[in-house]
């Protein structure tokens, strides 16, 4: 047999290696007999030449039989010895990538006091803008890994795409166990979608808050009121990384008072809760289409699809009497006193 290669076939399947019955038949055979040879098996354990062979094959490349010194036949060799022969070269293999994966943070760090240097004095090295969205995951990953106190998120657009979600509710619930708080805000169409709804189960179950809100959410997460990650308009996978004191405070305040107005994310839908949100989003159209946007605008800042938003307007417009959108948004300038619905008309 040749030396394993970390390209061995067998270290692509490692994750889960299948033992046949076959083959703990005769992995136990071997372990009551000094030496074997495959012929053996036909008559011992009743296999037929072709099962035994391939039974025999298979716990050779996982290393647990091994040629008899003779020649004649194999032997067996014992687990841990086999481990420590199969997985020898893969662990020198992450060895040696660690050791490369620290020299390489290490030449990155050396540049911190030349960074430190020449920020000194102002507020650019509080402010640090992430492109790569891989970048941005393992910072989330890393700033909720540390995170002791509190961690408050805003989260604008309706439902989140599942992979997103499925590595938040992974960090979020690790961090609910340590004992942090949390308080998230998503929009109000959020409860309208399956996975939202099943991330706000999650994390409630654990004492995480969840609220929903009607418009003008920031997308922001805040790490123990020191550490702020901003969504970048320009690019929906960047991120601005917020270090200075003053801006985070600005965010937790913008948070707050957006959290104030939020309401309670329900885990079940009672009706009433249901006409309250369906009232608070026919209410934002209101206001966005009073002051002039176009149907996809108002769709985006509510987080809902650009046909479900053209149906809330249709309803809005029958209840004002009007004709035509010009002629509705010219009747909401009248003046709509907030938390009124938009009422006909009377001519």
């Amino acid at each position: 047999m040749g030396k394993l290669d970390i390209g061995d076939e067998l270290l692509s399947t490692l994750g889960a290696p299948v033992l046949t019955e076959d083959a703990v038949r005769i992995y136990r055979y071997a372990a009551r007999h000094d030496q074997f040879r495959s012929v053996d098996l036909t008559d011992a354990l009743e296999l037929p030449p072709a099962a035994a062979d391939e039974a025999v094959a298979l716990l050779v490349r996982l290393r647990l039989l091994q040629p008899a010194v003779d020649g004649e036949g194999w032997v067996c060799v014992a687990p841990d010895s086999a481990a420590a022969r199969l997985l020898a070269p893969a662990e020198q293999e992450a060895h040696r990538r660690q050791l490369a994966l620290e020299e390489v943070r290490s030449t990155l760090r050396g540049l911190a006091p030349v960074y430190a240097s020449a920020t000194r004095g102002g507020r650019r090295g509080s402010l640090e803008l992430i492109t790569d969205v891989h970048a941005v995951r393992e910072l989330l990953t890393e700033l909720a890994a540390c995170c002791e106190h509190e961690v408050l998120t805003s989260q604008p657009g309706g439902g989140r795409p599942i992979d997103h979600l499925e590595d938040a509710v992974t960090r979020d619930e690790d961090m609910l166990r340590r004992g942090v708080g949390m308080r998230s805000i998503y929009q109000h169409s959020a409860r309208y979608n399956p996975p939202a709804v099943a991330y706000a189960e999650r994390v409630a179950a654990l004492g995480g808050q969840v609220r929903t809100h009607g418009d003008g959410l920031v997308r922001m997460i805040i790490f123990d009121r020191t550490t702020g990650i901003m969504g970048v308009r320009q690019s929906s996978g960047a991120a601005l990384v917020v270090r200075d004191p003053d801006v985070v405070a600005f965010m937790i305040a913008a948070f707050d008072r957006a959290w104030l107005a939020s309401l309670d994310f329900p885990t079940g839908y009672a009706r009433e809760e249901a006409k309250a949100v369906s009232r608070d989003i026919k209410h934002v159209i209101t206001k966005l289409l009073a002051e002039g946007f176009d149907d996809k605008s108002i769709a985006r800042r509510i987080g809902v699809s650009e046909r479900t938003c053209q149906r809330h307007i249709s309803e809005i417009m029958t209840q004002l009497g009007a004709a035509s959108r010009f002629q509705a948004g010219f009747l909401l300038r009248g003046g709509l006193p907030d938390g009124d619905d938009p009422q006909p008309r009377r001519s």
